[in-house]
């Protein structure tokens, strides 16, 4: 066996054309005599070069006569170079003029070479019977390998090759291995890392009131970007400021007069006045007129009454526009024509803060200027990593209700790389792009099987931080050469290795250790010598945990095998599916799926993809929008889709919330895809009741979050975030919101299973309900018979041209098997037909009315058409004539 090869030699066997000597040999070079060709091997042994292969295929520029060529092993060549060591491998080459010493080209077939060893050369390596070594490019002509010697005396060749490992990226954990059967000839090691950042969107929202700061929680080790721009971006909506002045009034008619100084907004917006009936024992209502002062000014003046026969107390209310940036005195006058009259309450409204600025505890500023009420503005809020806090500062009084959108970075830092259990690594900060060479050592390197190994980080991560990366390019020569490309996402991993066998090799296998959890193999492909792709039988390889084991089967010397396979994260019981879109790791994942094959109990088991806790949802289906994530207590996964078919396809993407569900299983649906207050749909699995904990993912630390059922109104749990926030409920039919206890919450509509109440994620329509049958199957069944006998039997009652037509071309009969088969299939399992008539309906409803019109006059005229036929084949049938006695008259 020839030791090395480099990875070079593998573009140029598969790429440069050969041919015989006799083909176009350069000017200038002549054979050398069989008779000086030979072989020095030890007896019994068989080497992949002899000297048969090299006669009629070695040629030199000069004194081709008496230059002599013994194809050897390592250890014997050294007898002919006075003892200098000959690099390794089983077979080198001796050069050897003992007549003259000039220097010469030496040309060898390429096509007798490579079909000996199995691969061509890019670089011969030599020693000097002086000991002295040197090395020297080869080139391809007319079909021949040549290089050139400096001078001869006696001169050994030998050939190198290359081992190689690129990721791009690897992450925390990424695992390869390769082997080796001489790993005496190592050398030019050489790993190098780079950095790779990893980023990824986030959001945080809240309220701060003018005068107040709001916490922010930022992981990003450079200041974070837009989510699709430069710097992140903040969104604000102003709000006002309510002072009530509970007040206690009666009589005919008063006034009172209020004074900013006692009051804590010093702007007006508006101010409402509540009158109220005192009358205890009489319905009726109270009329009353109501005068606003500002400032001495009269703003507005306003009658009414209260409610009609409204009972005791019965109210009513008038709000007054003002718009007052200050104000020092207000009065309100009112006359009522009852004695019974009062005024029951008077609050003003302030107006949203004027000329406001945003600005960090590090000293971002961004200013927001003047704001109304309900009023959104957007600016860019450039925040930097060490950004902790902001806050809001202006005149007046109200605050914001805002919303900032960032994209967080994190670098690579503190990489080691373990070869077989020896680390080496870098301790600093890597900037993306740049590079960083690690100390190695040729010592680590084994013969048979070489574990490489991947950590990033320093596991101080929190848990909504991008996941670290690196970029690796571990090299070094070697007998033997494979390049092993790997590609990581959150839903599938894929390989590309190539390896050239240098012998032959009976049940040759190939071993791929995926770095997480893969679920489903879907396909396994390889490839000899560049040739087409073919499919490897499911029964030729193997998935063992993370380990894919293939069988090549017998390798003859010099192959070179490609294998590439893709393993999925996600996986389909009872069908099978492809991501046709990835998503990068460190990144929410968002990922294309096509289903390839469906079936009614088909589901995604959601197990080994980083996010396999997670919540998951779809969007953009091509289906009706009906899944649920099934959760167990075991905290198994399973994505079901009621509505999906072969060929449906979706985008698949989680939301920041794991759920621990106590026993059995529960459903769960998420309505509204927020990353910080997420809604969810809740069903029970078999048992209701069963607990649930919520652990929301991406809260902000130190604020309390509620639990908040929008199917009841109540509140189910509250809890203060640290770095996750935990909520517990059980597993009844509601919906349930996630929020922050600052903001309010008013209950949104629905109950039960997907109910709404936030809104659904896509436009579709009512949430799914498995179905079940109508009717017992048997009763079905005798129903359907029932309707093709009636059919049947009317049939042959009507008159004899009825009769005499076969039963498999009566129009009843073939209505009555029509509609028999429609009821059949709506009864025994409806959702086969009103899930595709509602999905046929949301397309083709434009075109129902001419579809409509079309049957009708389709149907009218083939009845007609067959009443006619009828008719036509009674008047042509001949009647019969009977005599009964007599003779004709």
């Amino acid at each position: 066996m020839v030791s090395v090869l480099l990875v070079a030699m593998i573009l140029v066997s598969v790429l440069t054309p050969f041919i015989g000597v006799a083909a176009a040999v350069p000017s200038g070079l002549v054979g050398v005599p069989d008779a000086n060709v030979s072989e020095d091997f030890p007896v019994g042994t068989e080497p992949s070069l002899r000297a048969t292969d090299l006669e009629g295929s070695v040629m030199a520029s000069d004194h081709a006569e008496s230059l002599e060529v013994i194809a050897t092993t390592p250890g014997r060549a050294s007898g002919y170079v006075n003892g200098t060591t000959v690099g390794g491998g089983d077979v080198v080459l001796v050069l050897r003029d003992e007549t003259h010493s000039t220097g010469r080209t030496v040309g060898i077939d390429a096509g007798a070479l490579r079909e000996a060893l199995g691969y061509t050369p890019e670089r011969i390596y030599g020693a000097h019977d002086d000991g002295t070594e040197w090395s020297a490019p080869v080139r391809y002509e007319g079909g021949l390998l040549l290089f050139d010697v400096a001078h001869f005396s006696s001169n050994v060749v030998t050939f190198s090759g290359t081992v190689q490992i690129a990721a791009t990226p690897a992450t925390d954990g990424s695992t390869f291995s390769y082997d080796l059967s001489e790993s005496d000839a190592v050398s030019d090691y050489n790993i190098t890392v780079a950095g790779h950042d990893s980023a990824e969107n986030d959001t945080e929202s809240g309220a701060v009131a003018l005068g107040g700061s709001s916490a922010l929680s930022i992981s990003s080790d450079r200041d974070p970007l837009g989510h699709d721009s430069p710097t992140p971006v903040l969104n604000v909506t102003g709000t006002s400021e309510i002072a009530s002045n509970g007040t206690d009034t009666s009589g005919s008619s008063g006034s009172i007069t209020y004074y900013q100084t006692d009051h804590p907004v010093s702007s007006m917006r508006e101010v409402r006045v509540d009158v109220t009936d005192r009358w205890d024992d009489t319905y009726g209502n109270v009329g009353y007129t109501l005068d606003l002062y500002v400032d001495g000014t009269l703003i507005d003046s306003r009658s009414g009454n209260t409610e009609t026969w409204g009972g005791p107390y019965a109210s009513a209310a008038e709000t007054f526009s003002v718009s007052r940036a200050s104000w020092d005195t207000m009065r309100v006058e009112w006359t009522f024509d009852k004695s019974s009259g009062g005024i029951k309450d008077i609050s003003i409204e302030s107006m949203a803060p004027q000329n406001a600025t945003v600005t960090t505890d590090d000293g971002v500023t961004a200013e927001l200027g003047d704001l109304s009420v309900g009023e959104t503005k957007t600016v860019s809020f450039p925040v930097s990593a060490s950004s902790d806090e902001f806050s809001l500062s202006g005149d007046g009084d109200g605050g914001v209700d805002w919303t900032l959108a960032y994209r967080e970075v994190l670098e690579t830092s503190n990489v080691t790389v373990s070869v077989n259990g020896n680390d080496t690594s870098y301790p600093g900060t890597l900037a993306d792009g740049e590079t960083a060479t690690l100390p190695t050592n040729v010592s680590w390197v084994a013969d048979g099987t070489n574990t490489v190994t991947v950590s990033v980080g320093d596991n101080s991560i929190s848990a909504d931080a991008p996941a670290p990366s690196v970029g690796l390019q571990y090299s070094h020569t070697s007998t033997d050469e494979r390049t092993v490309s790997y590609e990581s996402s959150k839903l599938t991993e894929s390989y590309n290795v190539t390896r050239t066998y240098s012998t032959d090799r009976t049940d040759a296998r190939l071993v791929i250790p995926f770095s997480g959890n893969v679920a489903y193999i879907g396909n396994v492909e390889t490839r000899l010598n560049g040739g087409p792709w073919s499919s490897v039988s499911p029964g030729d390889y193997s998935l063992d945990g993370t380990t894919l084991t293939v069988g090549l089967g017998s390798i003859s010397g010099g192959d070179t095998v490609t294998v590439r396979t893709t393993g999925d994260r996600i996986s389909v019981v009872n069908g099978s599916l492809t991501v046709t879109e990835t998503t990068p790791m460190g990144e929410r994942l968002d990922s294309e799926i096509r289903l390839d094959s469906w079936a009614n109990d088909s589901y995604i088991s959601l197990g080994g993809s980083p996010d396999e806790d997670r919540l998951h949802y779809t969007y953009n289906e091509s289906f009706g929008d009906s899944e649920y994530d099934e959760v167990t207590a075991t905290g198994y996964h399973r994505l079901h889709l009621p509505s999906a078919s072969d060929a449906s396809t979706f985008r698949l993407s989680t939301v920041p919330v794991r759920v621990d569900v106590a026993t059995g299983e529960a459903r769960f649906r998420v309505t509204s895809p927020s990353t910080t207050e997420p809604k969810l749909s809740i069903r029970p699995g078999v048992h209701t009741g069963d607990g649930v904990a919520y652990e929301f993912l991406s809260p902000s630390a130190g604020d309390t979050y509620l639990l908040y059922s929008t199917t009841t109104g109540t509140q189910r749990d509250s809890a203060v975030a640290g770095e996750t926030v935990v909520l517990a409920d059980d597993d009844s039919g509601e919906i349930l919101h996630i929020r922050k206890s600052s903001e309010s919450s008013t209950a949104s509509g629905g109950s039960g299973f997907f109910a709404g109440g936030g809104g659904a994620v896509t436009n579709t329509a009512a949430d799914y309900i498995p179905a079940m049958p109508v009717l017992n199957p048997g009763l079905v069944a005798a129903l359907v018979l029932v309707i093709i006998a009636g059919a049947i039997a009317y049939t042959e009652r009507r008159m004899s041209s009825t009769r005499s037509t076969p039963v498999y071309e009566r129009p009843l009969v073939l209505l009555a098997l029509v509609v028999a088969g429609f009821v059949g299939v709506l009864l025994i399992s409806p959702e086969s037909i009103t899930a595709p008539v509602q999905s046929a309906l949301d397309t083709a409803l434009p075109l129902a009315s001419v579809l409509g019109v079309l049957l009708v006059v389709g149907g009218l005229g083939y009845w007609w058409y067959t009443r006619r036929q009828a008719r036509i084949v009674e008047a042509k049938t001949p009647e019969n004539v009977f005599r009964i006695g007599g003779d004709d008259k």
